[in-house]
């Protein structure tokens, strides 16, 4: 069996960079086989994935965070394909739903050994692909002060970066489409999830199941910015903030979503554009290594 590694050095603020350093050298005192790319780029997980399928490789490992997981999972789009996650960034979210040890070098060993194959949803959004969690509205803005203001804060950019980008939100009028129920609403903002966590370690979908075929839709409707600060701390404890009133979840297949305001849309921590957007469940699935 050979292994080919898709690493992102700068991950986890170069935690990528020292965690793959010390992987290689594991893997060669074991002698085990082994091939690995770096990335450049943003996006380039994608086509280095997609390329080391093309040669022939069964068993990939992404290194790096979870920006790196979904990028290595858009490129292989194989189910005789078998993902390996090392958690080497801030978030180390979809690998929390794997049960994946939080420990790199605990975590090479578990794909080494794979002993344990779970089949995960990989759900559409529009003509691509998203692994773990989409947000609209307020959630994406979050996330994309966190991911360029507040970047230098790791685990905290997330919470840091709500707290201030509260201060100016105006709450925006959507229309979303759930299967075939149509409402136009005023929102904070709208989680379309295939797994439980994102923001490093906030459980934001406790009731999402990564391989049940459905998306999990939570919509946070008009509440005053104090209400949500005051429940949004829910989220790490268990996802109480889920039985809140104006906190409403569901379960769907297809979920539309647009807005005449120029909404950013996140997937899997990245902006991605703007509404409107389709996510949907087609049957896709992917095999990732789990514990």
């Amino acid at each position: 069996m050979k292994f080919f590694f898709v690493v992102n050095p700068v991950a986890g603020l170069g935690k990528g960079f020292l965690v793959w350093r010390r992987i290689k050298e594991i893997l060669k005192e074991r002698g085990i086989k082994f091939d690995y790319a770096i990335t450049k780029y943003p996006g380039h997980a994608i086509k280095i994935a997609k390329e080391a399928v093309s040669s022939g490789y069964k068993n990939i490992v992404s290194v790096g965070g979870d920006g790196t997981i979904s990028e290595v999972a858009r490129g292989v789009e194989r189910e005789d394909v078998i993902i390996g996650t090392i958690p080497a960034g801030r978030g180390r979210d979809f690998p929390r739903s794997l049960n994946i040890p939080k420990d790199p070098m605990e975590a090479l060993d578990l794909i080494l050994k794979g002993e344990k194959i779970i089949e995960v949803d990989h759900p559409r959004i529009d003509k691509d692909r998203f692994i773990n969690v989409c947000g609209v509205g307020f959630d994406a803005e979050v996330a994309k002060n966190a991911n360029t203001t507040y970047r230098g804060f790791g685990t905290l950019s997330y919470m840091i970066s709500l707290f201030t980008t509260i201060v100016s939100w105006k709450l925006p009028e959507i229309v979303i489409k759930i299967d075939n129920v149509i409402r136009e609403i005023p929102v904070f903002f709208v989680v379309v999830a295939n797994g439980p966590f994102y923001g490093g370690g906030m459980m934001i979908s406790p009731y999402s199941k990564i391989n049940d075929g459905l998306l999990d839709v939570i919509i946070f409707h008009k509440m005053s910015k104090l209400t949500l600060l005051w429940n949004f701390p829910g989220v790490y404890m268990g996802g109480k903030h889920i039985k809140h009133e104006k906190v409403e979840p569901m379960k769907a297949k297809r979920v539309e979503i647009e807005s005449k305001e120029n909404l950013y849309i996140q997937a899997d921590g990245d902006i991605i554009g703007n509404v409107p957007r389709v996510f949907e469940i087609d049957g896709k699935k992917l095999k990732f290594i789990g514990g």
